[in-house]
């Protein structure tokens, strides 16, 4: 009867064990997925921020400066960036974004 017990003692605390990790598994891989989309989305925002022309940029980090003239250049970076932020904000509702992530982005559009 003793060992019975002792068997069913362990049979549960391995299945807790193993629920826990499985937990930790699904964790883990969620942070690597929000990293991997991080990382890919930073690399697109750094190519279209150097795809704009020189004046364009420079208007946008001054407040004061004159507007950029809307040259087709311009128009395709400013198309590119809208439909990144887009995005985002569709990875973000679909729930494949993590919200401190989406909270960071947030920010700057």
């Amino acid at each position: 009867m003793t060992l019975q017990l002792v068997l069913q003692f362990a049979t549960l605390v391995s299945l807790i064990v193993g629920f826990a990790s499985l937990l930790n598994t699904l964790r883990t891989q969620k942070r690597q997925a929000n990293a991997q989309v991080f990382l890919a989305y930073a690399g697109r925002y750094d190519d279209i921020m150097r795809s704009f022309p020189k004046d364009a940029f420079e208007a946008r980090t001054v407040s004061a400066a004159e507007p950029p003239p809307t040259t087709p250049e311009f128009r395709v970076a400013a198309l590119r960036y809208l439909n990144l932020c887009s995005e985002e904000f569709h990875l973000y509702r679909c729930r494949y974004l993590d919200r401190g992530v989406w909270k960071m982005w947030e920010a700057g559009l």
